[in-house]
């Protein structure tokens, strides 16, 4: 309403709320300054700082130092925020209100507010620290300030919290806030910092049932999948490290459990399907832990393709076809996991992939879920065809058609190669 005011009115306004503010100097007397605006350009009065904190919560969250700093410069502004958050930490409303403001104005000079978050994020009570790492998250998507915040420790800070705090909330921003930094710095050292062993466990434990009583936490579970995606694709060591310590079954029994809570399956099975993607990659690498029937990889690889072919049957709709895809992914990698080297005649080697094949087609026709994700896929894309989307929707569906057509089609080889081969052991069979 400032608008229909008058200059004299505005400026008798601004005293007014300067009054009712009523900002002064710890241990010092309120000065009358004709605006607010004087008194948060003094870095003097800010750095210490004393006001009636109902007020500035009020004219946090009605942007009020934003209108009345438009068109000037934002320094002001950010130091304000800056000192709010060391000197008001004890007040959780006021950090609230902060750091929200951060997560949504971009305009402040965004590098300067790095330290004060960080700091509050590592000495702050469960809910300033929640909302300390949210408003990271929106300051590392930015992209430069990601490298700025691994160089003061922010990493190490976040992997504290999640070892050791009890609170789910704080430990679903905290991954979130991991797995942003590390999709946005993609540096040796951050990926090193991850790589403690003591960490990596308590991923995997976050993945367990055990979990604060429950296993359906779809943002902390999604958060933790994403983190774990990001970091076993970029060291391949850390991916040695979770398979043996069991990631693949917690993975797997989290989706034979939400098999129809697609917010949990998709990044789900997008983290199993890069897990066997990467596997597949290193599949030299692995030599021992790939080839070992007896391998935390192997020991229950046969029923565990089992229980994803179970799950896929219950993706044959438009809502379940990108976990489809996904899950299509983790059994393509998977047969060509156990397909065994060119065969030398001096040591035959079990066909593991054939055995694999052949249970899954014997006891789930897997032939025909094929087959039928195909034809759910082409009627998906008639679908998103025919309706009134927008070509970013249509471009993502048609990514999705395409890749279950494509591991679908795979999978049909492989199923067809086994098909003829037992064809034509049959028939030397019958002219023996």
């Amino acid at each position: 309403k400032s608008g229909s005011l008058s200059a004299q009115n505005k400026a008798s306004c601004q005293k007014v709320i300067a009054f009712l503010l009523y900002m002064h100097k710890r241990g010092g007397i309120f000065e009358q300054p004709d605006s607010v605006l004087d008194q948060i350009s003094d870095q003097n009065l800010i750095s210490q700082m004393e006001c009636n904190e109902v007020v500035l919560l009020k004219l946090l969250s009605a942007s009020y130092f934003e209108r009345l700093n438009e068109g000037k410069d934002d320094y002001q502004l950010t130091e304000l925020l800056k000192n709010l958050l060391y000197r008001k930490a004890s007040n959780l409303d006021i950090v609230r209100a902060v750091c929200r403001k951060i997560r949504r104005k971009n305009q402040h000079d965004i590098p300067k507010l790095i330290t004060p978050l960080l700091v509050l994020a590592h000495m702050g009570n469960a809910y300033a620290q929640t909302y300390a790492f949210q408003a990271l998250v929106a300051i590392a998507k930015v992209g430069a300030p990601a490298r700025t915040i691994v160089d003061n420790k922010g990493v190490e800070i976040a992997m504290h919290v999640i070892y050791t705090s009890p609170s789910r909330e704080l430990v679903q921003a905290a991954v979130t806030f991991l797995e942003t930094v590390i999709s946005k710095s993609r540096d040796d050292e951050s990926i090193t910092k991850l790589s403690k062993t003591y960490f990596l466990d308590k991923l995997v434990n976050l993945l367990g049932p055990q979990l604060l009583g429950q296993r359906h936490d779809a943002p902390l579970l999604s958060a933790v999948a994403r983190l774990i995606m990001h970091i076993c694709t970029q060291n391949y060591l850390i991916l040695f490290y979770m398979v043996v310590k069991g990631v693949i079954r917690e993975l797997i029994a989290i989706i034979q459990e939400d098999d129809g809570y697609y917010r949990i399956l998709i990044p789900i099975s997008a983290c199993l399907g890069t897990i066997f993607f990467r596997l597949q990659e290193n599949k030299a690498r692995f030599k021992t832990l790939v080839e070992s029937e007896t391998s935390v990889l192997n020991d229950a690889l046969q029923e565990q393709a089992q229980h994803l072919v179970t799950v896929l049957k219950n993706m044959m709709n438009p809502e379940g076809l990108q976990v489809a895809l996904n899950v299509l992914i983790v059994l393509k990698h998977m047969v060509k996991l156990v397909a065994p080297e060119e065969k030398k005649e001096s040591s035959p080697q079990k066909d593991r992939r054939k055995e694999l094949l052949m249970v899954l087609d014997s006891k789930y026709a897997f032939e025909h879920v094929l087959n039928r994700c195909k034809e759910v896929a082409s009627r998906c894309e008639d679908m998103k065809q025919a309706a009134n989307v927008d070509d970013a929707e249509r471009k993502m569906w048609a990514t999705i058609v395409a890749g279950v057509r494509s591991a679908a089609d795979e999978l049909l080889v492989a199923v067809d190669d086994i098909d003829d081969e037992d064809d034509s052991q049959a028939g030397r069979s019958s002219i023996g």
